[in-house]
């Protein structure tokens, strides 16, 4: 990102707050780190950002670019940035444009939207799953849902809806249609060779999720909204079959789920699990802000009140134990039936079946799993080389003050590192493992876990 103002590149004469403009840079190498390319724009191509707003000082922090790639072209996703005029210290997007790239070569094959001033929407939340025929779906910051076709970058429909488009709210399709949920609670299926809507619900809030029963035979359709409302929908005709609304807030909408035609739901004050062809109520445990991290037909677990992990029987609702932290949890993962523990000073090993704590790592703060590597696919491709499994292998866990090295299989740790430094990625093939932190990279054998080399750069590293 070249340059962090706020700015109108796209030859508008309505003021802003300071000048400047946008400038992205894309650029790809081959594996002996020859440059083949470079792309030039003047948007932003990132996903999202924050922005710390000092008194003289703006900064800026992106998050990954909004990108995709199929077979040999690259389709990418920018906008200009502007603040807000009526709305102040509020960030909004504009100018969005969608381009399609040449791999191979870099050559821009087509650019959908040229804005004429600078304040036409922005896209958002595209979705690639119709790569077979080369349709994409997204919002713009218009209360409309588009379909695109990714070979001539050319609008194929827009339709209208009813509030704004939400992140993630368009849902899978399939036999020609695609549904779609907005910021009024609205819920729509719709033709995808027309754009015409089939039916719409009206929901209590934005619907996140939806699922399907394996064992559905009559086309039920569940909806999961944000706030409080799970309903049973005739997929045919729309019509309401039940609905469920809790007594209290979901605190996870997305992690709701459904399993075997039972309906698992967290809300604030309890998990209440349904029976999928009723809604009645199967059982429901009271426990305070649940937040599932783990689950399967017979056992699941979840943390209540930041401080506490449960293992509970999935059919039955009955606790099998409980495990108490010092601090608030920030992070679990479950690796071989043993559940790695973080909370803001702490690492805890403990023994998925019976609860039993196996080691406790104290003063190690802000520790965090450092998720390995796993390379974008591509859908034309079925090879997906470099991807590291969790289960095979050792496991990293970086915080403020260095890092821990596991060995999975026996659940010790085989290595740690102390210093002042905070990591931030890990990345590596079938052999190897590189810890990135803010000026260092770390190499270690996957097979041993021991340190083969470092590296301190004098600049932060943006990996």
């Amino acid at each position: 990102y070249g340059n962090p103002y706020f700015g109108n590149v796209s030859g508008g004469d309505r003021p802003f707050w300071v000048g400047g403009g946008d400038r992205s840079l894309l650029y790809l190498f081959d594996i002996k780190g020859k440059k083949r390319w470079g792309f030039e724009t003047e948007l932003c191509i990132f996903k999202d950002f924050n922005i710390d707003w000092g008194f003289f000082t703006r900064k800026l922090r992106f998050t990954e670019p909004d990108y995709k790639i199929y077979g040999d072209r690259l389709y990418l996703n920018g906008y200009n940035i502007r603040p807000d005029m009526w709305v102040p210290m509020k960030v909004v997007k504009a100018s969005g444009i969608f381009f399609g790239i040449n791999l191979k070569t870099g050559e821009e094959l087509w650019r959908l939207k040229e804005p004429a001033d600078g304040y036409d929407p922005a896209f958002y939340s595209i979705i690639y799953d119709n790569f077979i025929d080369e349709i994409c779906y997204l919002y713009s910051t218009e209360a409309s849902l588009y379909a695109v076709d990714m070979k001539k970058g050319t609008f194929i429909w827009e339709f209208k809806m009813k509030g704004n488009g939400t992140e993630g709210g368009i849902f899978y399709q399939k036999e020609g249609f695609l549904y779609s949920s907005d910021s009024e609670g609205y819920f729509y299926k719709i033709d995808t060779g027309t754009g015409k809507e089939i039916w719409s619900v009206k929901c209590d809030s934005p619907v996140v999720k939806i699922e399907k029963s394996d064992k559905d035979i009559e086309k039920i359709i569940y909806l999961f909204s944000m706030e409080k409302n799970i309903s049973a929908l005739d997929e045919e005709k729309g019509t309401i079959l039940w609905q469920y609304k809790s007594d209290k807030v979901f605190t996870a909408p997305r992690l709701n789920h459904i399993s075997e035609n039972l309906i698992y739901t967290y809300d604030e004050g309890s998990i209440t699990v349904l029976a999928g062809e009723t809604g009645k109520r199967v059982w429901k445990s009271d426990l305070k802000k649940p937040y599932p991290v783990y689950f399967n037909s017979d056992n699941l677990c979840c943390i209540s009140d930041k401080k506490t992990l449960y293992s509970i029987n999935g059919r039955t609702g009955k606790i099998i134990w409980s495990h108490k932290t010092a601090e608030d949890i920030t992070d679990t993962v479950m690796i071989k039936n043993t559940f790695y523990i973080m909370d803001k000073m702490n690492v805890y090993a403990v023994d998925g079946t019976s609860g039993k704590e196996y080691w406790k790592k104290t003063d190690f703060p802000e520790p965090i799993y450092l998720k390995k590597y796993e390379p974008v696919s591509d859908p034309y491709s079925i090879m997906n080389s470099g991807k590291i499994k969790n289960e095979d292998t050792f496991i990293f866990i970086g915080g403020k003050k260095g890092y821990l090295c596991i060995n999975s299989a026996e659940h010790v740790i085989v290595s740690e590192k102390v210093f002042e430094d905070e990591f931030v990625r890990a990345v590596g093939d079938s052999e190897h493992v590189y810890l990135v932190s803010t000026k260092r990279i770390f190499a270690f054998n996957i097979k041993t876990g021991k340190e083969i080399w470092n590296r301190e750069f004098q600049e932060e590293i943006i990996f």
